[in-house]
Parts: C-alpha cells; structure tokens; sequence
C-alpha cells in the first residue's frame, strides 16, 4: 500500500489529477483537482481502492483528509466515488453536520439521501476528532 507520492502535477480534469513521479504518471482521483497548479510539486496521501478488475487511486491534501475518507467508505452505503465529493467541502464543516444530525446539509452532496446521511450519522457521530494542524 502507497502512503503518499511525491511528484509533479502533469495536467488534471474535472476529478483527477495526473501526478508525474519517476517517468510515471499517476492517474489520482481527488475532491477538488483546481487546488493543484501544473508542474508544481505536491505530496499526495494515497489510498488505493483495489476491486476485482479495478485498482484505483484516491488523493488526499493531508493525512486527516485521507482519514476521515476512511471512515465514510467504511459507512453501509457509502464507496468511494460517493465519499470523494463530501471531501469537497471543509471537513470541519462535514464534521458539524454530523455531529449536529445536519441531515439537510449532508443530502446536498451527489447520491446521498435521506438514508445515507442518516447512516453516516450514526456511524461516525462522535467519533471524528478535529486535527488543528
């Protein structure tokens, strides 16, 4: 399992970046590709989705990003696709709409209703500890 790649971004799309390390060009899905500027260097926490005919790779700004990946595909319902967008927005602010049963505020992302965002606030409320890094 990768931790982290370190290399250059050599383009990005509307969710991924192309991370260049080596000779070799990673395709990494993230939340928001726009943070990263072209032929900058950036070190990107890794997680790799492995299925029967799929090895995937998911990026991460932090250590805590990845982590709190983590625990929402470990939530019934929820994959990795579907977790990738509620990274979009500020963890601290995903974190208080768990913690405050914010249901209108979780069903605003992509594919999750009523019944995933009540799963993931009864999988995860208070269980996420807040890193002030």
């Amino acid at each position: 399992m990768f931790n982290y790649i370190k290399g250059i971004i050599g383009s990005y799309g509307s969710n991924y970046i192309s991370l260049e390390n080596n000779g070799i060009g990673y395709l990494v899905y993230v939340a928001n590709p726009y943070v990263y500027k072209e032929g900058q260097e950036y070190k990107v926490y890794i997680y790799n989705h492995v299925r029967e005919e799929e090895y995937t790779l998911y990026g991460f700004r932090s250590e805590q990003e990845r982590d709190f990946f983590l625990r929402l595909i470990n939530v019934k319902g929820v994959g990795p696709k579907l977790a990738l967008p509620i990274l979009a927005s500020p963890i601290d602010t995903v974190y208080d709409a768990i913690e405050r049963e914010n249901i209108l505020y979780l069903t605003k992302f992509p594919k999750v209703g009523d019944k995933v965002a009540r799963q993931i606030i009864l999988d995860l409320k208070g269980k996420l500890v807040r890193n002030d890094d």
